[in-house]
């Protein structure tokens, strides 16, 4: 048996120079088995000015969790390459779940999209996460500090962010390119 995980294409935007305040995304199901209202509203403690923007197709419960503050935006989704565009303008790409049972094997996608866009990950610890980033290209998050978090990545400067996606980008580049997964799959081939 030869698991095949997702990968990532290496051909990738390249982020447009950002300025001002920082820019978070988020981009997905906004659900209630995700309790992103709990997430939201401890982002929205962070003393910090930034821009938050939701993109989903979930937009009916999402603006019933959206805090009522004026940092945070709530936008329809896109096509996948209107996205991948629209993410060359933002610094933090976000992907939250709570950390139980039936997250831990999640596989985030839209983690590699960040990176693919240039972007830096504030991710929840799941098992694929903590297994392929550290410290050094993924901000994890801390469910019992968001927004002292929040604070931190705002008071970072914008060439940590970089050099943060492209470690993170480095790693997939490693472990998650679609050119090694299927020389892995060709490999397991002929060995049968």
């Amino acid at each position: 048996v030869l698991p095949v995980p997702m990968g990532v294409n290496l051909v990738h935007y390249r982020r447009r120079h950002a300025c001002g305040v920082v820019k978070f995304i988020y981009i997905g199901a906004v659900d209630i088995n995700r309790n992103l209202g709990f997430f939201l509203s401890e982002f929205a403690k962070s003393k910090s000015e930034f821009e938050f923007v939701v993109y989903t197709k979930d937009l009916t419960y999402a603006s019933k969790i959206l805090p009522l503050d004026n940092r945070f935006k709530l936008l329809n989704a896109v096509s996948k390459d209107e996205i991948f565009s629209i993410m060359q303008d933002f610094d933090i790409g976000c992907f939250y779940v709570p950390e139980t049972k039936l997250y831990d094997c999640a596989s985030p996608t839209k983690v590699m999209d960040y990176y693919a866009c240039g972007l830096v990950s504030y991710s929840t610890k799941v098992a694929e996460c903590a297994t392929l980033f550290d410290a050094q290209s993924m901000f994890f998050v801390d469910e019992s500090r968001i927004a002292a978090q929040v604070d931190e990545i705002c008071a970072s400067n914008r060439s940590k962010f970089r050099q943060m996606a492209d470690n993170g980008l480095g790693i997939l580049a490693q472990k998650r390119s679609y050119e090694l997964i299927a020389t892995q799959i060709r490999d397991f081939l002929e060995q049968k």
